[in-house]
């Protein structure tokens, strides 16, 4: 009862933070502000090293500091031993692949990252030079900045993620993650993804797979709309739908072809059954 009543209280406890980020980071116009030019940690630590957490005598989270903040291997538990997610950082940054697991051990999501992209592409937003550009989000960025910084926050790569506020420790946020029916918040802010990317539905079929890089999709893309509806199958040039996309019965039969133009707009289609 003791165990269950300390649980109770960081999931709690963790909640109302959640829900006192959320009534700060709404606008007027009800739409969540997702990230500042100033790039922001939701932890830091004093000094550098390995951190261990246990909740109910099992372990919840592990990981290492430095400079203070998250940086090399991280992991975090569900409290009947399963694995929520496991990768790695490079100082509060995600760097490589990042899974995440339900808490029946069936993989939810991966995600690739790059803190090296990361850190270009923010160098070039700062330093904006329209003669010499090497990344697309930097030309999207100085065009409509609100649309780019999504890119560029946990927000976008796991939906419903928001921003802690400074009284909320990594045991609660870990321990919120884990609670049954909570939304999973990865505990970084800021990220940027490069290379494989994909949902899962429960039986491990692919909900959508794909590529970016540097930010942004790019090449050729599969979505499902559940694991028996249809498959849609096109590429992607920086991060818009281009050329022809093919709409699949989940038997393998095609349906039709949608047609896009550089724009990612839809401009016709062809209905073939």
């Amino acid at each position: 009862m003791k165990n269950f009543i300390l649980l109770a209280i960081l999931v709690i406890s963790a909640a109302h933070s959640r829900a006192q980020q959320l009534d700060n980071a709404v606008t007027a116009s009800g739409e969540v502000t997702l990230i500042t030019d100033k790039q922001e940690e939701r932890f830091s630590f004093e000094k550098d090293g390995t951190i261990n957490e246990s909740l109910n005598e099992r372990k919840l989270y592990s990981g290492n500091v430095k400079k203070k903040k998250l940086h090399g291997n991280w992991e975090s538990w569900y409290q009947n031993g399963q694995l929520c997610d496991s990768g790695q950082l490079a100082l509060g940054l995600p760097d490589g692949e990042w899974k995440h697991w339900d808490e029946e051990g069936r993989l939810v999501a991966v995600r690739t990252y790059s803190s090296e992209k990361y850190n270009r592409v923010k160098m070039e937003l700062t330093r904006y030079n329209p003669r010499h550009v090497a990344y697309p989000l930097t030309v999207m960025y100085h065009r409509n900045r609100s649309s780019a910084s999504k890119y560029l926050h946990s927000s976008y790569s796991f939906p419903h993620s928001i921003r802690r506020i400074d009284d909320q420790s990594l045991q609660q946020w870990v321990a919120s993650n884990i609670a049954p029916g909570s939304v999973y918040n990865p505990v970084f802010d800021q990220s940027l993804h490069h290379g494989l990317y994909m949902n899962l539905f429960n039986n491990g079929l692919a909900k959508d797979s794909g590529y970016y890089q540097n930010g942004l999709r790019q090449g050729v893309w599969v979505h499902r709309d559940a694991p028996e509806g249809l498959v849609r199958m096109g590429a992607y040039k920086n991060g818009v739908k281009v050329k022809e996309w093919r709409v699949y019965m989940p038997t393998g039969k095609i349906l039709g072809i949608i047609f896009y133009n550089n724009k990612g707009e839809e401009i016709s289609r062809k209905k073939l059954s």
